[in-house]
């Protein structure tokens, strides 16, 4: 690496759900002079719906163009909270929200890939028991075919007040 040349960020999976902070929380602990990409994948509605429910809705019309935007937003959302959740201790943190049309492990190694990053962070649950059941491990998918190191980080949800 020559003085020019930036050091390779982590990039670090956001599910979205309140285990981001602690996902955020564990890079900043384990990796605090690398930059952060705070990565928000997010599924096409054609992909997710035609995936998970195409037998239920029929031939329903929907508007997968309003849907797309409307996820793609909440990704970007999502994102740029935890970036900011980030620089607030202390990480360099830019936040990316990509589109997955297919696996979402896939589209994490991509741009793992392209960023060049030093590992990936993510943890053991996404959004919720059932979308995980459907969809598979993202975190297990990684571990299993990242060429690169692999962070998992055991979340647990916050307790009720």
């Amino acid at each position: 690496m020559t003085p020019t040349d930036s050091p390779a960020p982590v990039l670090v999976c956001s599910a979205g759900d309140d285990t981001t902070r602690q996902i955020v929380e564990a890079v900043a602990a384990l990796f605090p002079d690398r930059p952060a990409i705070i990565l928000r994948a997010w599924r096409s509605a054609e992909f997710t719906i035609a995936s998970a429910t195409a037998a239920v809705i029929g031939t329903a019309t929907i508007d997968y163009v309003a849907l797309d935007t409307a996820i793609e937003g909440e990704a970007r959302d999502d994102a740029g909270a935890a970036a900011e959740y980030a620089r607030s201790l202390g990480l360099d943190a830019r936040p990316e929200a990509i589109r997955s049309d297919g696996p979402v492990y896939k589209a994490i190694l991509e741009r793992a890939d392209a960023s060049g990053a030093l590992a990936i962070v993510t943890s053991t649950r996404g959004r919720g028991e059932f979308e995980s059941a459907l969809l598979g491990s993202t975190s297990h998918a990684l571990l299993q075919h990242s060429p690169r190191p692999v962070v998992v980080v055991t979340t647990h949800a916050t307790p009720a007040p």
